[in-house]
Parts: C-alpha cells; structure tokens; sequence
C-alpha cells in the first residue's frame, strides 16, 4: 500500500491506557477527555509517498500530530467512528500528511530531530530572584511560573534556523500545541512562530 502524497504509517496502538508523568506517577485517564494525554504518537514508516521525495526512509520511527488517531464520539447515539486516517485496521495502519510528521530517528538507537519546519520546546521557567514588597502580598499560586512566550528549544530539524537549546520568543503564546513525547511534555510550534532568538 502507497500513498500518492501520504505516507503510510504503522501504530502499534493508538491510545496509552494510563499517562506517566515525569517524575513516575501514573494515572489512568478517559481518552475521551485526555485523548492528547493518551495518544500513542510514536509510530514506524510503512511506506514512502510515491510523488514526493521526503529523506526519510520506510522503517524509521515518526512522532505524529496526535489528532490523526481522534476519534469522532457520538454520545446520544452512544457509539464512536474512528479515525479518518485509519486506511487498514487489522493491521493498524494509518495516512499522514508530510506535515504531521514532528519528529524522525532511525532506531531507539538514534537521536530524535525534528522533521520540516516543526520545533518541540519546552517554557523557561522564571527565575527565584524577586523584588520583596513589604505592602503588597502575592500569593504563590498567582505568580507565573514561566516566562511569557520564551521558550526552549528541544527538538528541531538539522536545517532549522534555530538550534537545541536556543531561546525562542513565539509571535503569540497561544499558537503552540501541547504534546507528550515518551511521557514528557512539550509544545510543538513552527519556525514561523518564532519572531526572535533570545539571548
């Protein structure tokens, strides 16, 4: 099976039945309420797209866009339909756009990069350092625990304008995607979404 301008990828399973956290604690969930949190977005190439020419090659390991597995819930008929992505259930095999496709590695050997123009980052959290104020009281819960729209960067791809490990500042915080990666926690924007490097 070959797609035209898809690729044909293979997911072992499309949802996690409980989410683990950083520090080890799990928790099991309701993929219809956490489907991002659940989505198995780890998946291998099955086939090449026939019309275009990726650098990738069949067998590498993809993260993908963890709306290619939702699916459509129709309570008040109490029944659901899956994926529209889904070409071959039996043996779980999905299409896909180039674009969602986030990141690529050969093997469990090799690093993840990031794949065209998609970066994975993570917030930089505020530093300790602060101005006491003997007349106002902030309540820690109130204080932001990140810098508003500066961000990390943790995944990019080898022709990225930006390397692992720049600051970023996003054009609009509210533009990236959250997305889980191997049970940590990430956000995916695109190289446009970044109007500068910090320094």
């Amino acid at each position: 099976m070959k797609g035209i301008t898809d690729f044909i990828v293979q997911i072992d399973f499309p949802y996690h039945e409980k989410h683990k956290t950083e520090n080890g604690t799990e928790f099991f969930l309701d993929k219809r309420w956490s489907a991002n949190m659940l989505a198995n977005t780890k998946a291998k190439i099955y086939s090449l797209p026939l019309a275009e020419s990726s650098g990738l090659k069949k067998g590498d390991e993809v993260i993908i866009d963890p709306t290619l597995l939702f699916e459509q819930n129709y309570f008040l008929m109490h029944g659901n339909q899956e994926s529209v992505f889904l070409v071959d259930k039996e043996n779980s095999l999905y299409k896909i756009k180039p674009s969602m496709i986030l990141l690529y590695r050969e093997s469990e050997n090799h690093e993840w990069v990031g794949y065209l123009e998609n970066i994975l980052c993570k917030p930089i959290e505020v530093s300790n350092t602060e101005v006491k104020s003997s007349v106002i009281f902030i309540p820690e819960v109130a204080k932001p625990k990140h810098e508003e729209n500066l961000f990390e960067v943790c995944f990019c791809s080898e022709n990225s304008e930006v390397k692992k490990g720049d600051k970023i500042i996003l054009s609009d915080k509210d533009l990236f995607v959250e997305l889980y990666v191997e049970g940590k926690k990430f956000y995916w924007v695109r190289e446009q979404n970044v109007i500068a490097k910090a320094a």
